[in-house]
């Protein structure tokens, strides 16, 4: 179904860009999605790819329509990427989605879940390619933002929590270190507890 409606997008691009080209975008977006929950994340890459530079041209015409789709679209190929075996290439991405919604979260509130996500997620994606200081920056500086979420949004916490706990049982002194110099003191009790089980 995903497949089909890149494909009727594409069809109705050749007759209207303009009308339709942010359906198309979305749509592949959506078809990359559904390739990756299913295990075919290398699949999944060129639809993501060509999701991120269709919202990418459409947040050049319109930035305020389109830069949050862009913003999306770039943390979503660098999900994408990391579960195609590569993260390295992810990473900038996954920065670059940082970068928009922080800007995003500056101009309404609303969307500073989206960037308390989009940090976790960087940290993450640099944690899949072994870059664990900076990955280990980001997670804690996403546990940090996700304490200031609204109620409804503190899901995000425990993930956040459970990316801190992985990481302190790999590298104990430096999620230490990385906590203490972010908020003063030692890390919490719950750290050195298991992850919480896959749903």
């Amino acid at each position: 179904m995903s497949e089909q409606s890149v494909d009727i997008y594409r069809e109705l691009v050749g007759i209207n860009r303009d009308a339709h080209l942010p359906a198309l975008a979305s749509a592949l977006g959506n078809h990359a999605s559904v390739l990756a929950r299913v295990e075919r994340a290398t699949d999944a890459v060129p639809f993501s790819q060509r999701s991120v530079d269709l919202f990418g041209d459409l947040a050049d015409r319109n930035r305020d329509t389109y830069l949050h789709s862009a913003a999306i679209s770039l943390q979503n190929h660098g999900q994408i990427l990391t579960q195609a075996d590569r993260a390295a290439d992810a990473a900038p991405f996954s920065q670059r989605s940082v970068d928009l919604f922080r800007e995003l979260a500056d101009r309404n509130r609303d969307l500073f879940p989206d960037y308390a996500q989009s940090v976790m997620t960087l940290g993450w994606v640099l944690a899949e390619c072994d870059r664990d200081a900076e990955a280990i920056t980001y997670m804690v500086k996403g546990f940090m933002l996700c304490q200031l979420l609204p109620e409804h949004a503190q899901g995000l916490l425990d993930a956040a929590k459970d990316l801190l706990r992985i990481a302190y049982a790999q590298e104990p002194a430096a999620v230490a270190r990385e906590f203490r110099a972010e908020t003063g003191g030692d890390v919490p009790s719950w750290i050195a507890e298991p992850p919480a089980p896959p749903e």
